[in-house]
């Protein structure tokens, strides 16, 4: 058993008191109300913010742009109908333009290109996409450049093996010019009837061997007369 003075309790009891008092002291600073700092902010919350309109008005025009795009391509190019002009071909220029809605010019960057071997010299009308081919001041035909137009069933841009077995024209033979297999970037192939004396004259790509114009001559015979085999 562990026996203590008198003076040595009297001791123990003051520490005891001492420390008594600190905890307390302790306990009173830590149950006293600590105000927060206030943390100050440059925007005040108003809920959730709404999206922009901006976004959505781009898509929906990109949106527009591509549907129109592709209905011009459907309905535009893949649907659109050359016209027929096996009808047409013997029509002077007033004619012509009359029926297509058109106008036609003299136009001798055309006449170059219609391969013929008259003695005299050809002369046209055109537009770029259809023409009236003249000699002497006489309708001889017309010439076709554009995919707006198929002449007795040919259409620009089809293989060769698709135009001659479509084609409507009642030919009796067809001739191609040697000078012209060497010449050029295109071959002329000749479909005449000789009994009508006429001949509808297609140019196929030497590198494809697609239709890039049709010309229709209403004279075989003043066509070909520089051709020894008259």
């Amino acid at each position: 058993m562990e026996l203590k003075l008198k003076d040595e309790e009297k001791l123990d009891e003051l520490y005891y008191d001492k420390d008594d008092d600190r905890l307390q002291d302790v306990n009173a600073e830590y149950a006293e109300n600590v105000e927060l700092p206030v943390i100050k902010t440059t925007s005040t919350y108003t809920g959730p913010k709404e999206k922009g309109h901006g976004g959505f008005i781009i898509k929906m025009v990109v949106l527009a742009l591509f549907i129109g795009g592709v209905a011009y391509l459907v309905f535009g190019v893949l649907l659109r109908k050359p016209k027929e002009l096996m009808d047409c071909v013997n029509m002077d220029t007033a004619k012509l333009e009359d029926e297509l809605g058109i106008k036609l010019t003299r136009n001798d960057d055309t006449a170059k290109r219609v391969r013929h071997y008259s003695n005299s010299d050809l002369t046209t009308d055109g537009n770029g996409d259809i023409a009236v081919l003249y000699i002497n001041g006489k309708q001889l035909g017309i010439h076709i450049d554009s995919d707006k137009y198929k002449l007795f069933n040919i259409e620009i841009g089809d293989p060769r093996y698709d135009a001659e077995d479509k084609m409507t024209y009642q030919k009796e033979d067809s001739m191609q010019i040697l000078n012209d297999m060497y010449n050029g970037t295109s071959t002329s192939v000749f479909y005449y009837n000789r009994t009508k004396n006429d001949c509808v004259m297609v140019n196929y790509n030497d590198k494809t061997n697609r239709v890039v114009s049709m010309t229709y001559f209403n004279d075989f015979e003043k066509i070909t007369e520089r051709l020894n085999w008259h």
